[in-house]
């Protein structure tokens, strides 16, 4: 057995993480990691979920919203609208909590994961929850359409 396969993917996972220089809380009981993001928009806790077992890793953003109930019809929209078309990740909508978080994730069971590919995964998510924070805030918490709402997401993501 090489060294490497030696390694548990979460010991890979945290590895990697620290390599790319993100501030890391591991907990591992829960196999996951938690980093707080910040971004133009506001800040989330991001969830690196590791699944030895399946061989994944799947990364949440957790808004820190929690849609109130009269609220969801509107947010279900306004994730089916924004999930229609992403090419990586999708928005979750839990219809009894009203939290809602993005998932991105990969599956690495026929091959190794790298430190850019991890990286790449961790940014598209939370660049992607900073996109969206502005509509899903106004949707979660005032009486604007769905269609409205994702008229306030940046149409450039680097802006």
């Amino acid at each position: 057995m090489t060294p490497e396969a030696a390694t548990t993917l979460y010991a890979n996972v945290i590895h990697l993480l620290r390599e790319a220089g993100w501030k890391l809380q591991p907990s591992e009981q829960h196999r996951s990691i938690t980093m707080l993001m910040e971004g133009r928009h506001g800040a989330w806790p991001c969830v690196v979920v590791v699944l030895e077992d399946e061989q994944q890793v799947v990364i949440y953003s957790a808004s820190g919203l929690r849609v109130p109930p009269e609220r969801r019809a509107t947010l279900a929209e306004l994730v089916a609208r924004a999930n229609f078309g992403m090419a990586i990740g999708n928005f979750e909508l839990n219809l009894d909590t009203g939290e809602l978080r993005y998932k991105t994730s990969i599956d690495v069971s026929a091959s190794a994961i790298d430190g850019g590919l991890l990286d790449r995964l961790v940014r598209a998510n939370i660049e992607t929850m900073d996109r969206y924070l502005p509509a899903v805030a106004a949707a979660s918490h005032s009486e604007i359409s769905a269609v409205d709402a994702l008229g306030r997401v940046d149409s450039d993501p680097a802006a």
